[in-house]
C-alpha cells in the first residue's frame, strides 16, 4: 500500500504584452537572489533571451552562459 504523501505548487502567471518587465518586482517579492534560466536555440533565435537577460542584469542579477563555444548546451556535475 502506497503511502499517501502531499505536494504543493503554488503557480502565479503573469500575462500580457510586457510582463517580463515585472520581472525584478516579482524576483523582489519571492526573496529570488538567484535563479536558473533554461532555455533553447529557438528562444534565443526569437530574442527572448536577450530580454530576459537585459532584464536580470539590470536589476543586479548575474546571469552566467553554460553554453560551450560549439553552441551545445553546458553541463553541470563532474563529466
Amino acid at each position: 500500500m502506497q503511502q499517501a504523501f502531499e505536494f504543493y505548487l503554488p503557480t502565479r502567471i503573469l500575462f500580457a504584452c510586457g510582463a517580463r518587465r515585472k520581472l525584478p518586482e516579482q524576483l523582489t517579492r519571492l526573496g529570488i537572489r538567484n535563479l536558473l534560466l533554461c532555455t533553447d536555440k529557438m528562444l534565443r533565435s526569437a530574442g527572448v533571451v536577450e530580454k530576459i537577460t537585459s532584464i536580470l542584469d539590470g536589476c543586479g542579477r548575474a546571469v552566467h552562459d553554460l553554453r560551450r563555444g560549439d553552441g551545445k548546451s553546458g553541463q553541470f556535475g563532474g563529466r
